[in-house]
């Protein structure tokens, strides 16, 4: 899991364009940059801990989701 968590977030700021320092993220609207939470929908940029933040937040809502479908199937819920 941390391993894939860790991939994620690389993938996450591999464009220099997706990098920020000093913020865990930064949202662009209409030329202008302001600061934003990690798992912000809008965010575009991530410094380091940020994009792990949200690929940790992410791979939890799949394992959520996949553990109510499992529910679903077994038990009805």
């Amino acid at each position: 899991q941390a391993l894939l968590v860790l991939r994620a977030a690389r993938e996450l700021i591999e464009k220099p364009e997706r990098w920020c320092q000093g913020e865990m993220a930064l949202m662009s609207e209409d030329e202008e940059v302001q600061r934003c939470g990690y798992n912000n929908p809008l965010a575009a940029r991530w410094c380091a801990l940020g994009a792990i933040q949200r690929a940790r937040a992410d791979a939890a809502w799949v394992e959520d989701e996949e553990a109510r479908a499992f529910r679903r199937r077994m038990w009805g819920l």
